[in-house]
Parts: structure tokens; sequence; C-alpha cells
């Protein structure tokens, strides 16, 4: 089976394991027979897994399933759903455990690391907005809310142009777009407007996205407000002129 299968006695010793389980945990069959089944769970758990064990024996629980840490003969660990029920005689006595252990541990780790992307692009100081090959948005975080006044439910759905400003012209979206469909990105600055109607420039960054097929399938725009820095960039310009001017 694939799936790592052992029988364990009531005393929690290995009685059988299958070659999933030993290729999993890295041992040999005869060796796992001479361990205890807490002896694969990482130190933390293993007194859960033993109290958990006792109360499939005593009924109190008629199939345990829970995600937990295993721990392998190299002394690492890993993430595994497991599995376990009591096997009892024909009176109802518990006989032994078989117990079913699958390796999750690149799904745990691609779940953690889809929750700390998550965490990432909620807590990004940039404005990021997500849109689909259309052009339409899809998602936004909450930076893109604070810069330019929309909210999520009022942005998604509606494309860029949304806060396109009458400073930035046809000619220029169809140049990038240009780029963005030859190069893969676009950066550089824009003039937008807010929801208020105030204009700002911004820094933007679009990248493609690409598909298992390797076509676009979506765009990511990333933003932050440079009105205030180009103001005093245009302030100490002025004020260089006028120095030379008085020299």
């Amino acid at each position: 089976a694939p799936i790592g299968t052992a029988l364990v006695s009531l005393a929690g010793k290995f009685m059988r394991a299958n070659r999933a389980l030993c290729e999993l945990v890295g041992y040999a069959p005869e060796e796992l027979e001479e361990l205890d089944f807490p002896d694969i769970v990482a130190a933390d758990d293993a007194a859960a897994a033993i109290a958990d064990l006792r109360a499939l024996a005593d009924g109190a629980l008629p199939v345990h399933e829970l995600e937990k840490r295993h721990r392998r003969r190299d002394g690492g660990t890993g993430w595994m759903q497991l599995t376990a029920a009591v096997l009892r005689t024909e009176d109802g006595a518990p006989l032994h455990f078989i117990v079913q252990i699958k390796d999750i541990d690149a799904q745990k780790k691609a779940a953690e690391d889809l929750q700390m992307a998550a965490s990432v692009y909620d807590s990004c100081m940039d404005g990021i907005m997500v849109t689909d090959t259309e052009a339409r948005i899809i998602s936004v975080n909450p930076a893109f809310t604070n810069i330019t006044g929309y909210s999520a439910d009022e942005a998604v759905g509606q494309k860029p142009t949304l806060m396109r400003s009458e400073v930035t012209t046809q000619d220029f979206y169809r140049e990038l777009w240009d780029v963005l469909l030859r190069d893969g990105q676009w950066e550089g600055e824009i003039w937008n407007r807010r929801k208020d109607g105030a204009a700002f420039l911004e820094w933007l960054t679009i990248s493609m996205i690409p598909g298992a097929d390797g076509k676009p399938a979506r765009y990511v725009g990333v933003f932050n407000d440079i009105t205030e820095l180009r103001r005093k960039e245009e302030h100490i310009r002025e004020v260089g002129a006028f120095c030379e001017e008085i020299g």
C-alpha cells in the first residue's frame, strides 16, 4: 500500500509495518518492530499520542484522525496524517490497533507558504492588485485601499482604469501593454486618481504570472505613492536653482 500501515499492540509495540511506513520513518522492518509507536512521534506530541491510543482502546474514540509530526530515524521530523482504529474480538475486547500514516509534509509546508504569502500580501505597505487576463481586478490588498480610497468590494470586477487620470494618455497605456506582453513586466511612473478625485503619482510594477501552459494567467501590479517624494525633489531643485541665481 502507498500509505504507511502498521499493526500496533495494545501496549504500543509495533507488530508489523509495511514498506511505505518503513521508508517514511527510515527504519528497516525488523528495527521498527523493536520500537513503540510513540518512538516515531515527535517528542512533544508523544504523550498526546499515548493518551489517544488509550482512549481508542477504552472505546472513548471510535476512530482517531489527526495531524501530527513524525520522527525519523535520522532525527528529522515531518508532518503526517494519522488514522488509528482498534481491532476487537467478537465479544468487543480490544485486540490491537491498526494505524495508517500518510506523509503530508509537502502539503503542510505548501499551506504554510500560502499562509505566509497571504500575511505578506495583507501587511505589505505597497498597494497590490491582481487582475485576470482581461485586466479585471480580482484581488486587492489593504494598502491598495489606503492609497486609492477604493475598498476591495468597489475595486474587484473593475479595471485599473477605475483610477485613471486624464494626465495618462491612451498612447501611454498602449505602450505599457506592448512592453508588458513582450517582456512579461513593466515598471515606471503613472498618474492616477484616488476615489476622492485627488491625483497622485505612483511608481508601478506590473508582472505577468504564467499558468501551467506558460501563457499569461494573472497580472500583479505593485505600486506606492511617490507624490510627496516628487514634490520634495522638485522643491530641492527649485531651491538649488534659486541659490545658483543669487550665487
